[in-house]
């Protein structure tokens, strides 16, 4: 099987362009920072409001790559070794240049967050700032709001790899299994707060208590994208062995995607970015030459950069953005452009330049 599959870095380059799409016209549509629009062309370019789907894009290619990975580690150890060394250093350089970039140059405290070194603590730890917070008393918040869905991701590592290196023979019924019971359990839990027509008898406060569980780990709400990334990998890996996907995981693979497309949407837009996703990924795997077209240098390398760029480009793409408006650059729609370019650029200059000779040096003497 080969060591990287080229197209989920195509995959992985439509979900950062729509996530910075979603940011740079949508976020912050609305928006003033001291009584000045924080678009300088308002909401006029208003139409990437789904943009956000790009990190559930994300939680759904992580799971498929994971599995990947995890089934060619040799150890847990080994596997959490490669896991840090591809997130970790990136990070630290990420999240270095942006409180650098904030201190030296935002004056105005755009981003208050940006500007404080004790934000590292959550962002190289990946662990969420309320859960730090209400340990410590303290008032910690990502270097850059974009963090947040590391901790979801992180959490789903330790779930997939404690059940593989425990039950490595069984793997695929007991993770299926798992999954399931956590989604089931999740949404009694959400039902009975939402108003409980069936009637389930669970007291008010262990279904507040539940809730306030699931606010710290998320990876219960999101556990449903990670899996159908998983149950594809599972399919992907049968196709490649030459050999038929079981009945369980066909019968569990379209409950799972039933249940997102009729549960976990909230709206028909939504459906369809779903539905065009597992449309996608069906391709991917049986019939992979009608996706070969999407291989191309361009996606295939901001798809390999898009860690870098994911962690970047917010806080500091907003800052060029908002300041186009400030000192009355009359440039629309193409300041945006002009900084989402910029960053892709440097994002790539730094994978190529920085991160892969980083990342192989801690694999050969780590």
């Amino acid at each position: 099987m080969k060591s990287r599959i080229g197209i989920l870095d195509s995959f992985r380059a439509i979900a950062i362009i729509l996530v910075i799409f979603y940011h740079f016209f949508s976020r912050y549509n609305g928006i003033y920072f001291k009584n000045i629009p924080v678009y300088p062309y308002g909401n006029r370019y208003d139409y990437f409001g789904y943009g956000y789907l790009g990190v559930q894009l994300f939680f759904i290619i992580s799971g498929f790559v994971i599995y990947f990975t995890i089934d060619n580690s040799n150890s847990f150890i080994g596997f959490w070794k490669r896991r840090l060394i591809r997130l970790l250093p990136t990070m630290v350089f990420a999240s270095i240049i942006t409180f650098l970039f904030f201190s030296l140059f935002d004056n105005s405290n755009l981003f208050p967050n940006s500007h404080k070194a004790i934000n590292f603590i959550p962002s190289w730890s990946f662990i969420s700032p309320n859960i730090l917070n209400d340990l410590f008393h303290t008032k910690l918040s990502y270097i850059s709001g974009s963090y947040w869905s590391l901790w979801p991701e992180v959490q789903f590592y330790a779930f997939i790899s404690i059940l593989y290196f425990s039950s490595s023979l069984n793997f695929t019924k007991v993770f299926i299994v798992s999954v399931f019971l956590l989604i089931i359990v999740n949404h009694i839990f959400v039902h009975v707060q939402s108003g409980n027509k069936l009637k389930i008898p669970l007291s008010l406060s262990l279904v507040s208590t539940y809730l306030s569980f699931r606010d710290y780990f998320n990876l219960l709400y999101y556990i449903p994208l990670f899996s159908i990334g998983v149950f594809f990998y599972m399919h992907y890996k049968y196709k490649k062995m030459k050999m038929k996907s079981t009945v369980f995981l066909n019968i569990s693979t379209l409950l799972l995607i039933l249940y997102i497309e009729y549960y976990f949407s909230i709206s028909t837009p939504i459906r369809l970015f779903y539905l065009f996703t597992f449309i996608s990924f069906y391709l991917l795997i049986y019939f992979e030459n009608l996706v070969s077209f999407l291989e191309v240098p361009l996606l295939s390398s901001i798809g390999e950069s898009s860690y870098f760029l994911y962690l970047i480009h917010e806080n500091i793409g907003i800052y060029f953005i908002f300041n186009s408006g400030k000192f009355n650059i009359n440039v629309g729609i193409y300041i945006a452009l002009v900084v989402s370019f910029l960053l892709v650029f440097c994002s790539y200059i730094f994978t190529r330049d920085i991160e892969k000779k980083v990342i192989s040096y801690l694999k050969t003497n780590w």
